[in-house]
């Protein structure tokens, strides 16, 4: 198997040499494959592009890819990987960093993993065996532990322990179906999107156990600006794949408000009976709504004419009818339950708006703005 080794370095001048020296030790250790290794400098001014080019003299399999001018971890991924792809025709890519947090030892077993038919091999420091350094500071530990929690869950993809580990192997096959070009570059966030996007495609991934270590040498690439670009893609992702949903429940909200708004106003300033009051603020309710979601929910099934109109319009309101009663059984059972009002406001009132919006949302979709055939 031909696999690449893509390293991106920025003033490792000091790290390089001695990294790839073990990583050659480790490639013998594995006699049938082909290994390379793409150093991706980001113009350097410690003399790591001079360094790596002095070792190429020995040893074409080492690569030098010099930026122009440093563009950020993930472009220089990017860089390494779509050079590998065109010009080695690599069956592997290795994602490492040159500062020695990557045990370059780990290597073997990483290999092994796509020997075994996976297609994508993550280094997990928060699995069972995997380790961060207990010298970090309580801060950063935090921040690492409670991002991928957070990720894990925004993204929907719990099994996966470590999303920022940066120490991976892809299988190309898989790899060349993911737009490497569109990928964010920002550091965290490359990972981030690189990982969801193969899962996507449907690559077959595990874990692998292992210790983050402490750098060597240089300064940590963790930064606020990275921190917060991370999080802000890892809401991006999930609004892109479930937009339609997002926006379903802005128009719920706004329809609640609607119906709220003149309820209260009749009842308070009107001295109108709640039950007389409820109907019209009902009714308010879904035309607003239906009007929204009709010209932004699902705009790519919009509904046209006057009839097509009128005829959904009513669907949509016996769809609401029973929205309704869902919430008004939520409310009885809540209520023969405590006796208590208060309770029932708190529990019984938001449960079944709660399930009244999964009702709504399944008819609305499967039934009012179905996909057209």
């Amino acid at each position: 198997m031909n696999i690449a080794i893509i390293i991106p370095t920025y003033n490792e001048k000091d790290n390089i040499s001695k990294l790839i020296t073990v990583l050659q030790e480790e490639f013998n250790k594995m006699p049938k494959h082909t290994f390379f290794v793409v150093v991706v400098d980001g113009n350097s001014p410690d003399g790591t592009a001079e360094c790596v080019r002095e070792l190429s003299k020995n040893d074409k399999r080492i690569i030098l890819i010099s930026e122009k001018e440093k563009a950020g971890l993930g472009m220089a991924y990017i860089y390494g990987m779509t050079y590998a792809l065109e010009n080695l025709k690599s069956e592997a890519l290795v994602e490492m960093d040159a500062d020695f947090q990557h045990d370059p030892k780990d290597l073997v077993r990483f290999v092994s993993k796509i020997e075994e038919g996976y297609d994508y091999v993550i280094g997990s420091r928060y699995m069972k065996g995997g380790s961060i350094p207990k010298e970090w500071e309580f801060y950063r530990k935090l921040l690492s532990f409670a991002g991928n929690i957070f990720t894990r869950f925004v993204l929907g993809i719990p099994s996966i322990h470590d999303i920022t580990s940066g120490y991976r192997i892809s299988r190309t096959s898989v790899l060349k179906k993911v737009s490497l070009q569109n990928l964010d570059r920002r550091v965290y966030a490359y990972k981030i999107q690189l990982l969801y996007e193969m899962k996507k495609k449907g690559a077959k991934i595990v874990e692998i156990p292992i210790k983050f270590g402490l750098r060597d040498r240089g300064e940590s690439k963790m930064g606020k600006d990275n921190i917060l670009g991370s999080l802000s893609l890892v809401l991006s992702l999930r609004y892109k794949e479930n937009e339609t949903l997002f926006k379903f429940l802005l128009v719920g909200i706004a329809g609640l408000v609607v119906q709220t708004s003149i309820f209260l106003f009749q009842t308070f300033v009107l001295s109108i009976k709640p039950s007389i009051a409820l109907l019209p603020a009902f009714m308010a309710a879904v035309f607003t709504t239906f009007t929204l979601n009709n010209v932004w929910s699902f705009k790519d099934k919009k509904i046209t004419g006057k009839s097509n109109i009128m005829a959904k319009g009513f669907q949509f309101l016996v769809v609401n009818v029973g929205g309704y009663f869902i919430q008004k059984g939520s409310i009885l059972v809540w209520e023969n339950f405590s006796k208590n009002v208060l309770i029932t406001v708190l529990f019984g009132y938001p449960m079944g708006i709660l399930l009244g919006l999964v009702w709504n949302y399944f008819f609305y979709s499967r039934i009012i703005w179905r996909k057209k055939v």
